[in-house]
């Protein structure tokens, strides 16, 4: 992909435009490419916490979900991301997530299938390295046909639960709501809440209100 070495942010603006232009995907077996965009000390002032931000562009056509990971008690501080790339045909999911400043070790990381106020129907693991995608072929699970399991998750019934040690029913979670095809961002702290909502996240001197996208904006 084409992307610039260094960008400077004009004095006394608080933000600059990047272009990402992808090239052609010409590996076969390639699942995605990530954008790494920092910011450096300079002159003049400093960098705030969560100094970097990163985006994944998959190279698949398909519809994107993406959850933002809250958690679920006021006692953390963690958050996360989960994407989900549903391939054209409906056949599987492609998945990867991200979680970050959780109280202690992951002990089950889940997809569930459910309804507000429920534990819901296990569907699969998630991954457990933020370098790692998981690949699912989406097959018959419990009470739920594969059939229902699209269905599920284009009517917004499908979300993510992070358990750790410290918080074994669970430190985060996190429902799994259509996005813009092709480009999700990676883990952002977001507003601090007990519910599976998709929250507008922000974190530290790289945030944006808005999801990045590809002529993402940078603060």
């Amino acid at each position: 992909m084409s992307l610039p070495a260094k960008i400077t942010i004009p004095a006394g603006q608080s933000s600059t435009r990047i272009e990402i232009k992808p090239y052609a995907n010409t590996e076969v077996s390639s699942f995605s490419r990530n954008v790494i965009v920092s910011v450096a000390n300079g002159p003049g002032y400093l960098v705030g916490e969560g100094s970097a931000a990163e985006v994944t562009i998959f190279y698949q056509s398909g519809a994107l979900y993406f959850a933002n990971l809250a958690p679920q008690t006021s006692a953390s501080g963690a958050y996360g991301t989960v994407a989900l790339k549903l391939a054209s045909d409906n056949s599987s999911l492609t998945i990867s997530a991200r979680f970050a400043n959780l109280s202690s070790p992951v002990t089950a990381a889940y997809l569930r299938l459910g309804d507000p106020g429920q534990s819901g129907t296990l569907l699969v693991r998630l991954p457990s390295s933020d370098s790692a995608n998981t690949q699912w072929t989406i097959s018959p699970t419990g009470p739920f046909s594969a059939s229902d399991i699209i269905t599920a998750l284009q009517q917004g019934r499908i979300f993510a639960t992070v358990d750790t040690a410290s918080h074994p029913t669970g430190e985060l979670s996190g429902t799994a709501a259509l996005r813009c095809i092709g480009v999700v961002p990676s883990s952002r702290r977001p507003s601090s809440g007990p519910n599976r909502t998709d929250y507008g996240s922000r974190r530290g001197a790289l945030s944006n209100p808005n999801h990045l996208r590809s002529d993402a904006r940078v603060h």
